[in-house]
């Protein structure tokens, strides 16, 4: 039993003597690929967003357009209606 304990605690001693500790260029890289990472995400977010603009600006500009024509047809019906009008007179 001792002799188990002993062999477990040598194993995690040279477990963790053998591990070399992250040199600071090895910290900063790890940073730098996820600062990219969220900037890549920020990115990614930002182009959807987009995307979803473009499409309801031209779902808007089609409605105005409809809007549009149809204020049009009651302009041109109107003036229709009073040129008739006058006509009859």
């Amino acid at each position: 039993m001792k002799k188990t304990i002993l062999c477990v605690m040598c194993g995690v001693t040279l477990a963790a003597c053998s591990s070399k500790p992250q040199t600071e260029s090895e910290r900063q890289r790890e940073r730098q690929e996820q600062a990219d990472e969220t900037a890549r995400k920020a990115g990614r977010d930002a182009y959807t967003a987009a995307q979803k603009a473009e499409d309801a600006a031209k779902e808007l500009s089609n409605d105005i357009q409809h809007a549009s024509r149809a204020a049009q047809q009651g302009w041109d019906d109107a003036k229709r209606e009073h040129e008739q009008q006058k006509q009859d007179h």
